[in-house]
């Protein structure tokens, strides 16, 4: 995974330094396209079209922009299967009316039993749990995020909380749910470390 600081929305250069990187290849040869998967046209996930690893394997990416107090970009990348990246400021997620919109019913039920010092951080990390996974399955926001359990983190070690992050629920429907893995940054070493502020997330499909 690679971090910067936030800039315009709409340059690559991160991630474009990044599949080079990955790739052991110039910048110049990297192509990137955008494509809708619901109605195929030029925007939505950046996927990485060349180069190639050189087994043959496409490069999996995933992007994420948060504002924040400073905005943060990052990038993470894969050869084994779609993946996908979120990183949020827990600020933001302390908006009214957030909850409605994002949380299911357990969610925030758990959410509410826990200390008012890690209901922030917990609510973040749900969150950016919930879009990694429809990042890296790509269907974004257009599926309902409170269609989705995941685990509530219990950042004091209390309250008998799953600390294991998963997608516990899939409710969408007429999808079938995909079966995934999620890593949250700074879980394990060489992940990456976010500044004080921010959570984020990691999900990659299994094959």
């Amino acid at each position: 995974m690679r971090a910067r600081a936030a800039g315009d929305p709409h340059d690559h250069g991160l991630l474009i330094a990044a599949v080079a990187a990955f790739a052991g290849a110039a910048e110049s040869g990297v192509e990137l396209e955008t494509r809708c998967l619901w109605c195929g046209g030029a925007h939505g996930k950046p996927e990485v079209v060349r180069p190639l690893l050189p087994s043959g394997a496409r490069i999996h990416a995933s992007l994420s922009r948060s504002a924040g107090a400073t905005g943060i970009e990052a990038v993470a990348l894969s050869a084994l299967g779609p993946i996908g990246l979120d990183v949020e400021s827990v600020d933001r997620v302390r908006a009214a009316g957030f909850d409605d919109v994002a949380l299911c019913a357990e969610e925030r039920a758990e959410i509410d039993g826990l200390p008012d010092e890690d209901r922030g951080r917990a609510r973040a990390v749900v969150w950016t749990r919930k879009e990694a996974v429809l990042k890296a399955t790509g269907h974004g926001l257009r599926v309902d995020p409170r269609s989705l359990r995941v685990t509530v983190p219990h950042g004091g070690g209390g309250g008998g909380g799953e600390e294991t992050p998963r997608l516990r629920e899939w409710r969408a429907p007429g999808i079938r749910a995909p079966r995934l893995r999620l890593i949250d940054l700074g879980e394990l070493d060489g992940i990456g470390v976010l500044p004080a502020g921010y959570v984020g997330t990691v999900a990659l499909i299994e094959p």
